[in-house]
């Protein structure tokens, strides 16, 4: 198990990073500086030839705009150095969901890489406190072709599936969302 202030989550994936070939990550929000945290690491991977697949939702907007543009833009220069589908991003938008969820609060990590690879179950978004500095709780299991590894991977599908590919348009629109939810209900993540 993962926590700060002794074992921060960052400290356990970014050995894991370098050598993927498969990365997904799931959670309920995106901040910018959760992605200052991965960007290096992230592309490293790329360059290594991982597929990278990053998967965040709307839910009560606390997803940072800016984030989801950055997004964007690691997509379309993963495109060009890369090629296409090499990493992509998309927005879980509750309302497309047919199972209409009150809440959106997944976070995972799955990493393959030829020694199995690791799966992180837990509480971490992809912002600096929960990657380093915040109270989180995660648990780190070894990847394997087990049943937790194919539950991990077919769940993440799943919510693949409904998932909003990010575009300039996607990301746009959630902004003005965003803004206009923020006017009622003020978000204080970091």
């Amino acid at each position: 198990m993962t926590g700060y202030p002794g074992n921060p989550l960052w400290g356990q994936i970014s050995i894991c990073l370098p050598g993927a070939r498969e990365v997904d990550i799931v959670a309920s929000f995106v901040q910018l500086s959760g992605l200052d945290i991965i960007q290096e690491a992230i592309f490293a991977a790329l360059r290594e030839g991982a597929q990278v697949r990053v998967l965040v939702g709307d839910y009560l907007y606390i997803s940072d705009p800016a984030a989801l543009r950055r997004l964007h833009g690691w997509m379309q220069v993963a495109q060009e150095e890369f090629g296409p589908s090499r990493f992509e991003a998309r927005l879980v938008e509750m309302q497309n969901l047919p199972y209409q969820p009150e809440s959106f609060h997944p976070k995972a990590w799955r990493i393959l890489d030829k020694s199995g690879g690791m799966l992180v179950i837990g509480s971490s978004n992809l912002s600096r406190p929960a990657l380093k500095t915040g109270v989180e709780w995660n648990v780190v299991f070894r990847a394997a072709e087990d049943a937790l590894e194919r539950s991990v991977a077919s769940a993440f599908m799943n919510l693949w599936g409904f998932g909003t590919p990010l575009t300039a348009d996607v990301t746009e629109r959630y902004a003005t969302a965003a803004r206009k939810a923020r006017q009622v209900r003020p978000v204080f993540y970091s």
